[in-house]
């Protein structure tokens, strides 16, 4: 009996530990344009071939290689929700935790120093604790990882049932994501030549055929742009603390690695494999870290092949036990900082502004209006048909990305990038970024006071403000509304985070105060008329 429970006690740690990787709320602004796709799928009976979301790149080509992710998502989202996408994304996570722990060297480890290494996986996938294609391909790829590794330590040829298994993993893996091709990789390392073979002939078995592939050139050729432009695309950094816990899975690794390679003569088979997957992917994370999930898999199982000859030593059950109260340290710090107001987190995505359109589709419909790429897939999700977006997360804008940052870094830049669109209007983000100025007084004298960066983007006399909100500022061309419509709702006193100007003003008698008031008056209406 007491020893039932020594044994059980690491386990309910372990999997208590594990529950934020799974419980996290969903916040991935993707996520809507995947909606978007799996709507239009289901109205129209067809598979996308073209683009129909936005209106800089209608028409053009689209492989759209997660149609059968989108498909899911749209289905259970009409019956169940953002709740229900919720508890699919446990559920994926759940099935790649199960897998994780049947991989030979995690399985075989003791109970507690199984714990261990589940918690530490959980570390891991905490960044990736969302609603996402890659989930599909973080389980398919821990499935042929946990096949490689028993057919290596087995040395056994793969049966037939098992090769039409694999087949089928890869036709299916090819429609719901391109990650397949990690996995096509994964099967190299292992020189697993027959089944190389197999899953690549399977891996066309899809509706665009070698489409997944371009797609996936594309994304490689954009790689530079798309690391400086997209922070999903940065090279692995201490910015965000949910990556914390990877860094010391890199480090716990890196010496683990160099000790077993000081050693490895004395081995009686190395497991060269796994240890070179794993090399490969920790070099990529840290360049990359959208290849972190699958660098942690290859890492807790190589974490378990390394540690086996010191079990039995006490120090380990004691660095086992700090590895897990620090993560339990950790865990309790970074609870309090995730919102978990609801099912999804849409701190991503402009929710306000895109009420405020939908109210004034009678007049804004049919205008052209810029908008980050993040934005793109909620705006063009909520106010479809109607809206067309400038751009969305989809591969096919990554061209427009690198040409907006370039344009943004400079106000006369982003004028130019402004008229050369044509835009009618822009949804831009409401930063605290502010630039001095100098102003002038009728008597000689001067004060310097700090403006925000949109008065020198978007300067008055060519744009009018007409909405504002704590996360998103709406501009529209002078000349694109009828006049009186604009005159109604353009801010030309209360600006957002320009209270400087406006106290130096009030203080000299310059601002009418009843218009001021007016303004005050209806951006507290239209706040508060948005759910």
């Amino acid at each position: 009996m007491g020893s039932s429970l020594k044994e059980g006690r690491p386990w309910t740690i372990g999997i208590v530990l594990t529950l934020p990787a799974f419980f996290f709320p969903l916040y991935n602004p993707d996520l809507f344009w995947h909606l978007s796709a799996g709507r239009w799928m289901l109205e129209q009976r067809a598979l996308p071939r073209a683009d129909f979301l936005s209106f800089t790149m209608a028409g053009q080509p689209w492989h759209d290689f997660e149609w059968l992710a989108q498909l899911i998502y749209q289905i259970i989202y009409s019956q169940s929700g953002m709740t229900g996408l919720w508890l699919f994304k446990i559920a994926l996570l759940l099935a790649c935790a199960a897998v994780l722990i049947r991989i030979p060297g995690v399985g075989a480890l003791p109970p507690f120093f199984r714990a261990a290494a589940l918690a530490l996986w959980s570390a891991g996938v905490l960044p990736y604790s969302d609603i996402r294609p890659e989930l599909f391909s973080l389980l398919f790829f821990s499935i042929l990882f946990c096949f490689l590794e028993r057919q290596r330590l087995r040395r056994i040829r793969t049966s037939g049932q098992e090769a039409v298994g694999l087949f089928l993993l890869f036709a299916l893996w090819s429609n719901l994501h391109c990650g397949f091709i990690l996995g096509l990789a994964l099967a190299g390392a292992y020189r697993a030549g027959w089944v190389l073979a197999a899953a690549a002939a399977a891996s066309l078995c899809n509706p665009y055929g070698a489409g997944p592939y371009l797609a996936a050139w594309q994304h490689w050729v954009a790689g530079a742009e798309l690391s400086r432009n997209i922070k999903e695309w940065h090279p692995l950094s201490f910015e965000n603390p949910v990556y914390w816990p990877l860094w010391f899975t890199l480090g716990l690794c890196a010496a683990l690695t160099a000790h077993f390679l000081a050693c490895w003569k004395t081995c009686k088979e190395f497991p060269w494999s796994p240890l070179l997957s794993m090399m490969i992917l920790a070099g990529g994370t840290l360049a990359h870290k959208r290849l972190a999930p699958y660098f942690n898999v290859l890492a807790v199982a190589a974490v378990s092949l390394m540690i086996v000859p010191w079990l039995k030593r006490p120090l380990m059950k004691k660095a086992a036990w700090a590895w897990l109260a620090a993560y339990a340290c950790f865990t309790i710090w970074l609870l309090p900082r995730v919102p978990w107001t609801s099912s999804f987190s849409y701190h991503s995505v402009c929710r306000q502004a895109a009420e405020f359109l939908e109210r004034e589709r009678n007049t804004l419909g049919g205008l052209r209006f810029y908008n980050q790429w993040e934005w793109g897939g909620y705006l063009g999700w909520r106010l479809s048909p109607w809206y067309k977006v400038a751009q969305d997360g989809r591969y096919i804008f990554h061209g427009e990305l690198e040409q907006a940052a370039r344009a943004g870094a400079e106000s006369g830049l982003w004028r130019e990038y402004m008229e050369e669109k044509r835009f009618d209007g822009a949804l831009l983000p409401n930063m605290s970024l502010k630039f001095p100025s100098r102003r002038l007084y009728p008597d000689g004298t001067s004060k310097d006071i700090a403006r925000p960066w949109y008065l020198y983007n978007m300067p008055r006399e060519r744009w009018a403000l007409i909405y504002w909100d704590a996360q998103a500022l709406f501009f529209i061309k002078r000349g694109a509304v009828a006049a009186d419509w604009l005159a109604r709702h353009e801010y030309r006193y209360f600006l957002p985070k320009d209270e400087a100007a406006l106290g130096d003003a009030l203080k000299r008698g310059e601002i009418p105060q009843d218009k001021l008031a007016a303004e005050k008056s209806r951006h507290e209406r239209e706040i508060l008329a948005i759910p």
